[in-house]
């Protein structure tokens, strides 16, 4: 891999350095610890039949300890069981790699081009893995890391073909989280409506021929999807299933057993939650959408404003208030918002008696700290979705765009607590398919153009131009990683720090408290 791996050595270097800081510093089981880590110690010893009745996710991280602790004879202590995670913090650039090199390159086809892609996504795959609320979790022993793995790895094997694989990682992911459901039939969804377009590539490309359009020309065009057309789009897919059924069966048949297998699981334990049902009832929790959408664009801002500042306010402008369907729709939008604000927002007890929880100061300082604060943070949100669909929807496909939308709905909505660990799926995600486009200036592309009378030497130097334009292109995308990267980095150290040495007392509990993400 040569100096390609560098950035993956930095950061494989900080991920453990911070481990055994945290190991030094906190040897004890912390927080939600208490009940993950006796738990796997049990399983340890060959008890497999005894559940702590407060724990409420299945025992796939459990599992996935004992194993090489049986195997060679280790001690099942608190510092290797959090080793689970720091294995999986230090596997993660390399899954998030490979779902990244799913996605074609913006660039050309040109090896030197191939290469720089193959650099960039080496780059941008540690970046993505230094995501503050993902990493940090590499230092404790809790199950959203290995969650997050599984499902990121069945995503790019569904992206890959191999459905069947793709199928088994994801039964694999329920062992860790039971809501990553949502995130197995997002990828079957997507899946199907890819192979869905590839049935109809033949007749797309011979339309674009009669009437007249290049490929490049219809791309362009889907900057300007109306509402109507995506919900146009959305009608006929009944209709494309039946007359495609034929082949969507080896994408659909592979996704029927771990389904099947949840829905006898679901049977079996009498709903989705294995233990503490009364302090984890799902619920209609709307505003955890906005509370998502607010921290994505925040830790989003580097890949946000990679066309600059005065671009994306001039998109979101147009995006949100550009003809009257679109102001009619930020209207809406902003009605249901407030009063999704006003009849569902939910103050679990534990939001606002643990002080160890980021969400503790964020609910009293920022999201109500004067009663008309949450409604007034409601414009935000709508800010947020607009830009955020906006960017999605002139890069994916708009029903990959809309299903990430609504499983992120579906999976925070249920939740009447408010934690950033919640967001680490439908985030990497969303910041995979908002990845920069390494796409040439306008003006670059427009200098490549041959003139009547010289059109020999033109083309040469349009080769020559092209290529340079789109390597310029890729170092641009390159800067704005290591920009988040670098922002990422501060964070986790800041946090990091915070989480070491601010330490305070509780009357009711033994020891010292630590502030954390978590």
């Amino acid at each position: 891999m040569g100096s390609v791996s560098s950035p993956y050595v930095l950061y494989a270097t900080f991920t453990i350095l911070a481990f055994a800081l945290v190991q030094v510093e906190l040897p004890d089981p912390y927080m939600d610890e208490i009940f993950h880590v006796p738990q796997a110690q049990r399983y340890c010893t060959g008890d497999y039949f005894t559940w702590d009745p407060k724990l409420t996710t299945p025992p796939g991280l459990y599992i996935l300890s004992v194993i090489p602790a049986k195997v060679f004879h280790i001690s099942c202590t608190t510092e290797y069981l959090r080793g689970t995670n720091l294995v999986l913090s230090l596997l993660l650039p390399a899954i998030i790699r490979f779902v990244l090199s799913t996605f074609p390159p913006r660039t050309s086809s040109t090896s030197t081009s191939l290469q720089v892609s193959s650099s960039a996504n080496t780059l941008e795959s540690v970046s993505i893995a230094l995501f503050p609320a993902t990493w940090f979790f590499g230092n404790l022993y809790y199950t959203d890391l290995g969650s997050l793995v599984l499902v990121l790895l069945s995503w790019g094997m569904a992206r890959k073909e191999r459905f069947w694989v793709s199928s088994l990682v994801g039964l694999l992911s329920l062992a860790f989280r039971q809501t990553n459901v949502i995130w197995m039939i997002f990828i079957f969804a997507v899946s199907v409506l890819h192979e869905l377009d590839v049935v109809q590539d033949l007749e797309r490309s011979r339309a674009m021929t009669i009437n007249g359009r290049t490929r490049r020309q219809a791309e362009k065009e889907r900057d300007e999807l109306t509402i109507g057309e995506i919900l146009s789009e959305t009608i006929k897919i009944p209709s494309r299933l039946l007359t495609s059924w034929k082949e969507l069966m080896p994408v659909a048949v592979p996704y029927i057993p771990t389904l099947i297998a949840f829905g006898a699981f679901i049977r079996w334990n009498g709903g989705i939650v294995l233990g503490h049902k009364e302090m984890h009832e799902a619920t209609l929790h709307f505003p955890q959408l906005g509370y998502f959408l607010a921290f994505a664009t925040l830790l989003g801002w580097p890949i946000l404003l990679d066309r600059g500042v005065t671009e994306l306010l001039k998109r979101a402008i147009k995006d949100g208030f550009g003809g009257i369907r679109q102001a009619l729709t930020t209207s809406v939008l902003t009605r249901v918002t407030m009063l999704a604000i006003k009849h569902t927002t939910i103050v679990h007890p534990f939001l606002l008696a643990d002080n160890r929880h980021y969400a503790f100061y964020v609910w009293r300082r920022v999201i109500n700290p004067f009663p008309a604060a949450r409604f007034l943070l409601g414009v935000g949100y709508v800010g947020c979705a607009i830009i955020w669909a906006g960017r999605l929807f002139r890069t994916q496909p708009p029903l990959t765009v809309l299903g990430l939308f609504t499983a992120t709905l579906l999976t925070l909505t249920p939740s009447p607590l408010i934690e950033p660990r919640y967001f680490l799926i439908p985030f990497t995600i969303l910041r995979i398919l908002a990845s920069p486009s390494p796409l040439p200036s306008v003006s670059a592309a427009s200098e490549s153009k041959p003139v009547d009378g010289v059109a020999s030497t033109t083309v040469s130097t349009s080769t020559s131009t092209k290529r340079t334009a789109k390597l310029d292109a890729d170092d641009k995308k390159r800067r704005i990683i290591i920009v988040e990267l670098l922002s990422y980095t501060f964070i986790n150290i800041l946090t990091l720090t915070v989480f070491l040495t601010v330490k305070f007392k509780w009357d009711s509990e033994p020891g010292e408290e630590y502030i954390g993400v978590v």
